[in-house]
Formats: C-alpha cells, sequence, structure tokens
C-alpha cells in the first residue's frame, strides 16, 4: 500500500470535518467504491439539469421561450449557440441565521441574472441534510447554491476551509466538494500544506492554494458574514468581546461579563445540547464549542481577537516539524475535587476520536501514540507533519474525568453514559439539569478563568419565543443572531437590548457548481459576479451591516491566513453595486450572445457536455484529472 494521507473529511448530516485516513485505494478501487456508495443509497433522485444528460441543451428552459430564429444581439460572428436555460439557486432552509439573509438576498442575485444576462432563475430553499447528500451524490438539482458556513473557531486554521474543495470530493460519492471544483494544482497545494513541515512552508502553500482557487473564480464572494449578538445593558456589565463579538464560540467575555440587575447571566442554547448529560452526542458545534469553554476545559481556545491561547493547558511546546505536541497542565482540579492529569488528557483523545460513529463532533485521528510523560505531561505524537492538530483539534475538546465516565459505562455504551452529575474543570459547575430545557451553573471561586456570576442555560422552540424572552429580561444574552433579530432590537428603542456586530472571517459566496454548464465556464461565472449589487444584498438582507467583497476567495479579508498584499487574487467585480456593462462585455467577448427576446445563448462551439457523467467522478478520467484517485 501506498504511502497514507490524512486530510479533512466529511461528517455527513453534521456539517462539520474530520480528520479521516484517505486514498489507500486504486484509482479503480475508488470507481468501484463510488458505484457501491451509490448503490446503497439508491438512485439519484431527480431528473438530470439540461446539459448534465447529454440531452440538448434547448431542453428544459423552464416553459419560456428559446427565442430562435431571432437576430443575435452580441458576441462571436454573430451565430447563435443553444439557449441558456433556466438555473437553479439552492439555499439552506432551517438554519437561524444564514436562512434569513438568503432568503432576503436571493431575489436581488434573481433580478440580477434575469435583468442583464438574460437568464431565468429559480431559488430553491433545502435541508440541510439533503442538501449534503445531494452535493455527495453528485445529484445535480441546482446550478448555484448560496452558502456560509459556522464560525467555528477551528477554521481560523486554513485546512478546514481549504479542504471543502478537493478534487477526492469532486463527482459521486463522498468526502463533500462543495462545488465540484476538480483542480489537481489546487488539490497538490492544499495537500501541501497539510502536511508542511515548517510555518514559512505552510504559508507558502496556503496562499498558493487560495490564489489558484482565486484565478478560477472557485467561489463568488457577496459580502462578509456578520456575526450578531445582544445583551440587556440593564442586567449586564458586557467584558470587552474584542474582534470575535458576541457569540456562542467566542467564550473569554461571556466568562467574563458580569450580571449586575440580574440572578445570572441567562442565554439560550439549543434543545440537542442539553439533551444529555453526555453532551458528546450534540452536533450544534457552536453550543458544543460553548460547554466544552464553560462546563469543561479545553488544553487550548481561541481568545477575544482569534488568538490561539492556553487554556487547562498551562504551556506547550510543538516540535519543528509538527510531529510532537507537549502539554504541561495547570495544577488544577475537576470540579469533584479530583486532580486534573495527563491519564485524564490520554482517555479523552482517545475515547472521543475512537467513537466517531457515535458522536458527530469527533474526529479519527492518525496518533502514532499519546504518551503520559508525567502526572501534568502529555505528548501526542504523529509519524508525519500535522501543522494544524494544535488549532483544530486541540481548541475545540474539553478534557473529561476519566473515572467518573468509566465508573458511567463509558467503554460499554458511549451514547449512553451513566453520569449522575455535570463534573468538569471548567469555570462553571452545573448546579441543576433538566435534560433538553434548562443548565443552570454557579461559578467556580478562585477558578484560573476567573469567572463571573452565574449562568444559566435555556432552550427555546422557535427564534421567536427567544426573542420575546429577551426582550422581557428573562433572558439577557442572545449569541449568534440572524440580522432580522438584531434589527428588531435595535428599533425596540426604549428597550435596553444592546447590539454587538462584527465581521466574520468566512464570507457569504454563491457557489456556481463548476463541472455542469453554466457554471462551468469561467466567463459566465465572472459575468454573474459583475451582474450582482452587493451593496444592495448588504442593506437588504444585513441592515448595512456587512461588507461587499469584490474578489473571490474561499477565505475573508479578515482571516488570518488571507494573503496580506491580496496579489494573485481576482477581482470580481467592478464595484459594490451591479455592472450591467461589464457582465455583458465578458460574455460578448467570449462568444455568448443574445436572441430578439433578450434570452442568453452559448457560443455556438461551447462544449456543453459535464465533466464528467452523472454517477461518475473526476477520478474514472484520469487523462483530464491525474491527480484524482492517487495514492498519495
Amino acid at each position: 500500500m501506498g504511502k497514507v494521507y490524512y486530510k479533512w473529511s466529511t461528517i455527513p448530516g453534521a456539517g462539520q470535518r474530520g480528520l479521516t485516513k484517505m486514498n489507500t485505494e486504486s484509482p479503480q478501487q475508488q470507481v468501484t467504491n463510488r458505484r457501491a456508495y451509490l448503490a446503497k443509497l439508491g438512485a439519484v433522485s431527480g431528473a438530470a439539469l439540461a446539459g448534465c444528460s447529454g440531452q440538448e441543451e434547448s431542453e428544459g428552459t423552464g416553459g419560456m421561450d428559446n427565442g430562435s430564429g431571432n437576430a443575435n444581439s452580441g458576441g462571436g460572428n454573430g451565430e447563435l449557440g443553444e439557449i441558456v436555460p433556466q438555473i437553479t439557486i439552492k439555499y439552506p432552509s432551517g438554519l437561524s441565521s444564514l436562512t434569513p439573509v438568503a432568503e432576503s438576498a436571493l431575489p436581488i442575485i434573481q433580478n440580477n441574472i434575469q435583468d442583464i444576462l438574460g437568464v431565468p432563475v429559480e431559488i430553491l430553499p433545502a435541508g440541510v441534510g439533503s442538501n449534503v447528500n445531494d452535493i455527495i451524490n453528485d445529484a445535480r438539482k441546482a446550478h448555484f447554491q448560496f452558502l456560509s458556513v459556522s464560525e467555528d473557531p477551528s477554521r481560523l486554521d486554513p485546512n478546514n476551509l481549504l479542504s471543502f474543495f478537493t478534487i477526492d470530493g469532486a463527482g459521486a460519492g463522498p468526502p463533500l466538494n462543495w462545488n465540484h471544483y476538480a483542480n489537481c494544482e489546487y488539490t497538490q497545494a492544499v495537500q501541501n500544506q497539510a502536511s508542511a513541515a515548517s510555518e514559512n512552508k505552510r504559508e507558502e502553500y496556503v496562499h498558493k492554494a487560495i490564489r489558484i482557487a482565486s484565478q478560477d473564480i472557485q467561489s463568488i464572494n457577496l459580502t462578509s458574514d456578520t456575526v450578531y449578538g445582544a445583551y440587556r445593558a440593564d442586567q449586564i456589565q458586557l467584558a470587552d468581546t474584542g474582534s470575535a463579538g458576541l457569540t456562542k464560540t467566542n467564550p473569554g467575555p461571556l466568562i467574563s461579563s458580569q450580571p449586575t440587575n440580574a440572578d445570572a447571566k441567562s442565554t439560550d442554547i439549543t434543545s440537542d445540547v442539553i439533551a444529555s448529560k453526555n453532551h458528546l452526542t450534540t452536533q450544534a458545534i457552536t453550543g458544543f464549542l460553548f460547554v466544552n469553554n464553560t462546563v469543561y476545559s479545553p488544553l487550548l481556545r481561541y481568545n477575544k481577537n482569534r488568538e490561539l491561547v492556553t487554556a487547562l493547558a498551562e504551556d506547550y511546546t510543538v516540535n519543528n516539524s509538527f510531529q510532537q505536541f507537549t502539554f504541561n497542565l495547570r495544577d488544577t482540579t475537576f470540579q469533584n475535587g479530583d486532580p486534573v492529569t495527563a491519564e485524564d488528557v490520554k482517555w479523552t483523545y482517545e475515547f472521543y476520536t475512537n467513537n466517531t460513529d457515535q458522536f458527530p463532533t469527533a474526529r479519527s485521528l492518525p496518533f502514532d501514540s499519546i504518551n503520559v510523560v508525567d502526572e501534568r505531561t502529555v505528548e501526542f505524537n504523529f509519524s508525519n507533519s500535522i501543522p494544524y492538530f494544535h488549532r483544530t483539534v486541540v481548541s475545540r475538546l474539553g478534557i473529561l474525568p476519566k473515572d467518573v465516565w468509566l465508573n458511567g459505562g463509558a467503554q460499554e455504551n458511549p451514547q449512553d453514559v451513566t453520569l449522575n452529575s455535570v463534573i468538569g474543570s471548567g469555570p462553571y459547575e452545573v448546579t441543576n439539569f433538566e435534560a433538553g430545557s434548562l443548565i443552570q451553573t454557579d461559578s467556580i471561586q478562585d477558578h484560573w478563568d476567573d469567572p463571573s456570576g452565574p449562568f444559566r442555560l435555556r432552550s427555546f422552540q422557535d427564534s421567536t419565543s427567544k426573542l420575546r424572552a429577551f426582550q422581557s429580561g428573562d433572558l439577557n444574552l442572545l449569541l449568534d443572531l440572524a440580522p432580522d433579530q438584531a434589527k428588531n432590537i435595535r428599533d425596540q428603542t426604549d428597550d435596553a437590548g444592546e447590539v454587538v456586530t462584527v465581521d466574520s472571517f468566512i464570507p457569504i459566496w454563491l457557489h456556481p457548481f463548476m463541472h455542469i454548464a453554466p457554471g462551468k465556464f469561467r466567463e459566465f461565472r465572472l459575468a454573474t459576479s459583475q451582474a450582482i449589487d452587493r451593496q444592495r444584498i448588504s442593506q437588504v438582507a444585513l441592515y448595512g451591516d456587512a461588507n461587499p467583497e469584490l474578489v473571490s476567495s474561499i477565505l475573508s479579508p479578515s482571516h488570518p491566513w488571507y494573503p496580506d498584499d491580496g496579489e494573485g487574487m481576482t477581482q470580481i467585480a467592478d464595484s459594490p453595486t451591479s455592472n450591467p456593462e461589464s457582465a455583458k462585455q465578458v460574455l460578448s467577448e467570449a462568444g455568448w450572445g443574445w436572441d430578439g427576446n433578450g434570452r442568453l445563448h452559448y457560443p455556438p462551439d461551447a462544449d456543453l457536455a459535464p465533466l464528467w457523467p452523472q454517477g461518475e467522478g473526476p477520478e474514472e478520467y484520469p487523462d483530464r484529472f491525474p491527480c484524482a484517485g492517487e495514492e498519495n
């Protein structure tokens, strides 16, 4: 067997990525496994999109007039190719913050594309789980998707985001590639950064990958995503929230803020986070991180300015090639008085990572060993360089008391551990637990994290009831708000509610599916970008709080790994407003044209075939995608 390469891969349905062993099979084995995977899940639902099944592109135009026989209004030599049929844009439904943004922004994008490019547009909502499955299965139910991802602090390391678009996820079958981007040079750069033995070399590869994707217009950036939070100034003395804002993934300010005219700090939490005392079973990443930084403590965490700092670890060292990570623990105890030891750390990581089928956020890790050096020193060893381990894994997982969990039956039944009490080493101790509805905590005196006042967490059936609880004073902190909720609080001029906003380090994208027409054509991606009115989107969907982004990039400019000078990045819009002349010029110069009804047509010689047939993937075409299916 060839060298084993580890990369971030999808945990289906959870929206997160795990470190799993990939590319240990031959290309033929991967082809066979893709087909077996599709057969197991059943036939891909829905008819293939026009241009993806080998049928004539003039079919499937949504019942609109083809405009055949009318004069060409631009492009090429005066001849018209096939008409560009109706395109579909999908967006995730059921998400408390992103869905309202999509529902406000997409009508603007729809009108821009229809009015300027002359292509009818359908907007289609889709549940997160079904949408992920459609992408993994290459179901071809859409041409674009409206997307952003959660501001998980581990994404401050670039590996997670870059790995969303490597070639091993393109085509039918796992892992996930959000828009079936298949570029060998990009993939190689991502693989190189994931195994780089020095920080400088890694930065070189990261920037190379970002620039390649930008030059390809792999993503159409719309605006920065805006992180909203709110607090009641009559009940809370808010600590400095820094550049990370008021969110469940920025625990420091939440721990330090003081309740004033209230008996406790109180906020909302999704019911699945507190469904049981075993918090490892939750799928909600923001709630998972919140519990792991308040009731429990990770070895490292990100602070209010998005910098990696020590937490339960007093200090740590990383060897030069990122193959050994050593953590020295604070002299501290769990909330039952037992000392926190290196053996607890070792057991926590082995228990968590050996049960990836039990815990939605768990990740399989290629440890050579986890060694207990002494009672307060633990050492993680890898045979290959893993330069992102401490930034993406260590910062997420709170350390568990080994004996308590073993006595509760963790080894026999990892999901249904019997925990009489919730015991961590964090700044807050659980004093009352009502499954699915309420957690009450008290702060730990003399804790190294210096907590202020008790905390109360409640779940709500919907955002309306949560907002009412805040306005009535039953809640005094709202974290990870939707823009319309933030506006509602701002509009209540007689209320004590104050809104805190910061820019996310992850953008809002319109992702083209790059293996099917028309998204496979770079000029169409560029023209679509030029047509979009980003300023209007910011004003309508994000109430003017978001910054329009005019460069194609996987990362936002506020991300710490974004290329500082912007060199090699592709500007995809002339201005924040719509640029109709530029959009049409891009297409006209590439041979596209319009008929007398204003409908857009492909160039006469355009190759409209998908990059691979439905149900297959790039690894089945090594002449065009030589890196796909390679053993790395």
